[in-house]
């Protein structure tokens, strides 16, 4: 008997309705007041998480067909299988195309970012060495004119006293100790 009953989503399968539509179905037939109608769906209690119990609805094959007058010479529980994995892959498969989709649009602008910033980087290093060319030329000129300026000859004058002989340089005396380190 359970094999006659199916699950949401093998129902969707055999009839191709929306699982809202699977759903308000089982909402009328368990709201209505003749019990031979309501054994068309089976509520079974589902403990998976003791948190939140909840139920799970099955629904006659025989009323699907009959309700949605579907040609069951056709149908079988594979081919209701069949339907049901072909639906998934399908929405699998739609999914994936929007992710991939995102993927090459987010990889355009990147592209198209790193080229900017490629461009940036190249102007950057031509600044920086033109920077470079102009820091060398001054460091010629300034070498230049340190070798060409003049030196002042140093003014050496020896004075004898009896303490303690002294030179001068420059007018400024150095004493024996001092001249022996230079």
């Amino acid at each position: 008997m359970k094999e006659n009953f199916l699950t949401i989503r093998d129902a969707r399968a055999l009839t191709g309705k929306s699982e809202i539509t699977i759903r308000r179905l089982i909402k009328d037939l368990l709201s209505s007041e003749d019990t031979q109608t309501k054994n068309n769906v089976k509520k079974e209690y589902q403990n998976d998480n003791p948190l939140s119990p909840h139920y799970r609805y099955r629904v006659s094959k025989d009323y699907l067909v009959n309700y949605f007058k579907l040609d069951i010479s056709k149908t079988s529980d594979d081919d209701v299988q069949d339907k049901a994995n072909d639906m998934l892959k399908t929405i699998s498969n739609s999914a994936n195309d929007k992710v991939l989709e995102v993927l090459a649009h987010t990889t355009e602008v990147l592209s198209a970012q790193l080229k900017a910033k490629d461009k940036q980087i190249d102007a950057l290093n031509e600044r920086l060495r033109e920077n470079q060319v102009m820091l060398n030329n001054a460091n010629a000129v300034v070498r230049r004119l340190a070798i060409d300026a003049p030196r002042e000859k140093a003014e050496v004058v020896h004075v004898m006293t009896p303490e303690q002989p002294t030179t001068i340089i420059n007018d400024e005396p150095v004493s024996a100790e001092e001249k022996q380190i230079d």
